[in-house]
């Protein structure tokens, strides 16, 4: 229990310090003695970490087979159907996963720190696992652009092998940033092992493997850098992954949906296009761009890719100043994408350095995310160690904070990362100022853990002191414990409070969720009484 309160903290602390994503990560290093209950399920507790890494690829196979399932666990309709597990956060440098779980609740290491067993080969179009819902699906033998993630957190990318083929990835990190590559394939079970691996100062990153029948996915993460930054990469490539410039609308980097891209103008009158295919069926988009209105100026049009470096772009949308780093909808003048299309309509979005006296350099940042997304899962969670038998009925009980765990899924049943989220913690529902507002972003399974902990006075606060006292009305109880004869017995008081999370700019389509709201107990004061 301490080590998962520490953990929490731990990611308060991120989100307070103005992270731009709260990235919890369940890859490398980091401490695996926390509670299983609220970690990954998928590590046996009757196996030692040693002992789980001498097995066999087909043992572990077997293991990871008969592991808690949790197809079940998430619904798309009622939030309070699961709780999205918080996970580690990760300070260090990543470590090498050799085995890893690409399943419903998340992307995350099995076995980390010890070689990789043998990869499993398919045996026909029945061993290819289900496409998963955290990384984007890519073409083999293109050179694509993805987005740097932020330290110790992933970028995941899956494709299929059928025939016995030799695959080559290839990522050419920007400059500076220091990362791992490594290429798994994935079993109908979700159980991922490593085949291929590449890490820093290797450049660009590449590996190769033989395999066939398969699900396979890149996971390429880095440990340091901000995160947001674009690099070429791709698959059994014929040359390196060289980043173009993207000056011009016909090189514009082809972003993938929700991705968070930070950029800058090198010279101050430069111009950078990104391209953001959106997804099939998809009309709509929320978009924001965040640039120096004295320095700069940003567009955004309604596009379509008819050929490799070959765009038609409908008349630009100029964003003013005052809607830099705002949320606005997008509507496509395009038919909406169908599956498999190579020609996909999209947004097109514009940067220019407008000031060539101001400083070279000049920083701007970018996102199109999609328009329609719900809360599929939220609940609130505590480890203080109270002992929760104030008689107030339903209401999970706290002290001192609130964990709150929130995933957003699209309408196609992917997690969405880098959403909006404003979470507002009452620590008292008959006191407004006792309000606590933030605004915190999903990361890449789609989930937000910030620990919000009760302010000692009213007001919006992100403090991480622990409230010293209740104020206003309390509620009291003189005798209480748990069932039995005899018992122990306590004496306290308590407040009702909420927890209430809202999808920023979200439009889910009823009956779903974009906004939803969890009451707790908050004890004030608690005294033992005794065991009679």
């Amino acid at each position: 229990m301490k080590n998962f309160a520490k953990q929490i903290k731990s990611a308060f602390q991120l989100a307070t310090a103005g992270v731009a994503v709260v990235s919890l990560v369940a890859c490398g290093g980091g401490d695996n003695t926390a509670d299983t209950q609220q970690q990954s399920k998928f590590t046996p507790s009757s196996l030692s970490q040693e002992q789980i890494a001498s097995l066999s690829a087909a043992e572990l196979n077997t293991l990871v087979a008969t592991a808690p399932s949790d197809q079940a666990a998430s619904s798309d309709t009622d939030p309070k159907s699961d709780r999205a597990k918080a996970m580690t956060v990760d300070p260090d440098p990543p470590a090498s996963c050799s085995t890893m779980y690409f399943g419903t609740n998340g992307v995350r290491c099995f076995i980390y720190g010890s070689p990789a067993p043998n990869g499993i080969q398919g045996t026909g179009p029945s061993t290819i696992a289900s496409v998963n819902q955290w990384c984007p699906e890519i073409p083999v033998g293109q050179l694509l652009q993805g987005v740097t993630p932020p330290p110790g957190s992933l970028a995941c990318y899956q494709f299929v092998v059928n025939a016995s083929t030799a695959i080559n990835f290839q990522a050419q990190l920007p400059a500076g940033v220091v990362g791992i590559g490594e290429l798994f394939n994935v079993n109908t079970n979700g159980s991922g092992f490593m085949i291929a691996k590449s890490t820093s100062p290797t450049a660009p990153l590449s590996g190769t493997a033989t395999t066939q029948y398969l699900r396979l996915v890149l996971v390429i993460r880095t440990s340091n850098g901000t995160g947001g930054q674009v690099f070429g990469y791709g698959i059994n490539l014929p040359s390196a992954p060289t980043l173009a410039s993207n000056t011009t609308s016909s090189n514009a980097h082809v972003i993938d949906m929700n991705e968070e891209v930070s950029g800058t103008l090198v010279n101050n009158t430069d111009s950078a296009y990104y391209f953001y295919p959106l997804k099939t069926g998809q009309t709509k988009a929320l978009i924001s761009v965040t640039f120096n209105g004295s320095n700069q100026v940003a567009a955004f049009s309604s596009a379509q890719k008819t050929g490799p470096n070959t765009y038609s772009v409908s008349p630009e949308t100029p964003l003013s100043s005052t809607q830099s780093g705002t949320q606005l909808l997008f509507t496509s003048t395009y038919a909406a994408n169908t599956a498999g299309t190579t020609t996909p309509a999209g947004v097109m979005v514009r940067v220019t350095g407008t000031n060539s006296s101001a400083p070279a350099n000049q920083a701007y940042g970018l996102r199109v995310g999609a328009q329609v997304v719900n809360i599929a899962s939220m609940d609130i969670y505590n480890t203080e160690s109270i002992t929760r038998w104030f008689p107030v009925s339903g209401f999970l009980q706290a002290a001192n904070y609130i964990s709150t765990y929130l995933g957003a899924i699209d309408d196609q049943g992917a997690w969405v990362k880098n959403q909006p989220v404003q979470l507002t913690v009452q620590r008292f529902n008959n006191d407004i100022n006792s309000r606590q507002v933030m605004t915190v972003k999903t990361n890449i399974w789609g989930r937000i853990a910030d620990t919000p902990t009760l302010p000692q006075t009213g007001g919006v606060t992100k403090t991480t002191n622990f409230a010293a006292a209740c104020s206003g009305s309390l509620l009291s109880s003189n005798n209480y414990g748990p069932p039995g004869n005899p018992t122990d017995h306590w004496k306290g008081t308590a407040q009702m409070g909420t927890v209430s999370a809202t999808l920023l700019g979200a439009a889910p389509v009823a009956p779903k969720y974009s906004t939803f709201a969890i009451q707790f107990t908050r004890i004030c004061s608690e005294t033992y009484l005794g065991y009679y």
